[in-house]
């Protein structure tokens, strides 16, 4: 090490990922990073939440396959209950 930090990895040309559970839908998407959908999924939220990491993690891999390549990040936003 030469004292200096290092730089992050470059990420400018990865992917996005966003998983939005919400009371009726859940939609799971892959995004470039200046927001242009590159693959979308939107399936009605089930009650239990087995299912509902499961269909989410599914969807994800439905996008990533459309896609081409895995997500560099992935966010998450549910509802408040």
């Amino acid at each position: 090490m030469n004292g200096r930090r290092q730089a992050p990895p470059d990420s400018t040309g990865g992917l996005l990922a966003g998983i939005d559970v919400g009371t009726t839908n859940t939609k799971v998407g892959m995004y470039t990073p200046t927001g242009i959908p590159v693959a979308q999924r939107k399936r009605p939220t089930p009650v239990d939440a087995d299912d509902i990491v499961a269909d989410a993690l599914r969807d994800l891999g439905s996008c990533m396959e459309q896609a081409g390549a895995p997500p560099i990040a992935v966010g998450i936003t549910g509802m408040a209950e």
